[in-house]
């Protein structure tokens, strides 16, 4: 995905429950050159956050890594 320099974007997340009850997802890293927003669920596997771009960081990739 891309975002513009100070920028934000939706990203969708994605689990599998074998259970059919409702995941809960947990952001495991923080990304280093921008903030992520609360994550919102969306149905029983299936969650987004918001990717704000630090506008002051400067450009090039970012990561961050979530569990379910």
């Amino acid at each position: 995905m891309k975002v513009f320099k100070g920028e934000s974007i939706e990203i969708p997340l994605k689990g599998l429950s074998r259970s059919g009850l409702q995941l809960q997802f947990l952001i495991r890293r923080q990304p280093s050159a921008g903030k992520l927003s609360e994550i919102t669920p969306t149905s029983r596997s299936t969650a987004t956050v918001t990717y704000t771009h630090d506008p002051h960081a400067g450009t090039g990739e970012d990561r961050f890594r979530y569990a379910v």
